[in-house]
């Protein structure tokens, strides 16, 4: 048996979980990436943005719950700053007109309201067992945003399970594709999404490589396989986790 913590994620606002790689526009996954799930971890722990510590300790697995998980587009108004206003105007910055500032219209998509998921996490942190990530996100230290729209979410039904080892041709959640590993609809690869970002240069600015994952995911059914296949069960539904990655 394996220990779990398992949680359902409740989206009650439209959220975003942008493509690394969009620039003008905001193209969104339909499901949370392993980065934003663990980025609500860390939230829930206290840590501060941008820090990363449960980057490479931790595994995840995620069951879509929604029906709709269809994008909308919303134009959304980015201020950009060419320069520090406070520099230019250090003297009196209560005059500085924010508004003639200038910015661009972006454009972004949103997941419908009231997105649902059922998550599971592995910990291999020394001092972040699934226990200790069980209290916080029952009593969380930040509040629990989610995505890249930094969408207030809340959690339920926390608590700690023990999932049995086994093997089926049918997989509830998101599942690692490889060579080996392929399922019979294509149409269920979801693409490559970012499985984690590390902190290249130590500086005022953040700059981070990333490493990508190549994910198939069921959103009205399963993932279904031409032969069966390793997983977890949770009684009648069976999981697969995002590889774990070892302690330095």
């Amino acid at each position: 048996m394996v220990q779990s913590l398992r949680f359902i994620l409740d989206c009650p606002f439209p959220v975003s979980f942008r493509y690394p790689v969009a620039s003008t526009y905001g193209r969104s996954y339909r499901f949370p990436t392993p980065t934003a799930l663990k980025g609500l971890l860390e939230n829930a722990c206290g840590f501060p943005p941008d820090r990363l510590p449960l980057a490479d300790k931790i595994a995840l697995s995620l069951v879509v719950l929604s029906e709709d998980t269809k994008p909308f587009e919303s134009l959304d108004k980015v201020r950009i700053f060419s320069l520090n206003p406070y520099q230019a105007v250090k003297d009196q910055p209560h005059k500085i007109d924010f508004g003639n500032l200038g910015g661009s219209t972006y454009v972004r998509q949103y997941l419908p309201p009231k997105q649902r998921y059922l998550v599971y996490v592995k910990s291999d942190h020394p001092n972040y067992p699934i226990e200790e990530l069980e209290l916080r996100l029952k009593k969380p230290l930040r509040s629990l945003f989610l995505g890249q729209s930094d969408s207030l979410v809340a959690v339920e039904d926390v608590g700690i399970v023990s999932l049995a080892e086994g093997v089926s041709d049918t997989i509830d959640s998101w599942v690692t594709v490889t060579s080996e590993v392929f399922p019979i609809d294509r149409k269920q690869i979801q693409g490559r999404i970012p499985l984690r970002f590390k902190r290249v240069l130590e500086s005022n600015r953040r700059q981070y490589s990333r490493e990508d994952i190549l994910v198939a995911i069921g959103f009205s059914e399963s993932v279904k396989f031409a032969q069966p296949i390793k997983c977890l069960k949770d009684d009648n539904r069976s999981i697969t986790f995002i590889p774990m990655t070892t302690i330095d």
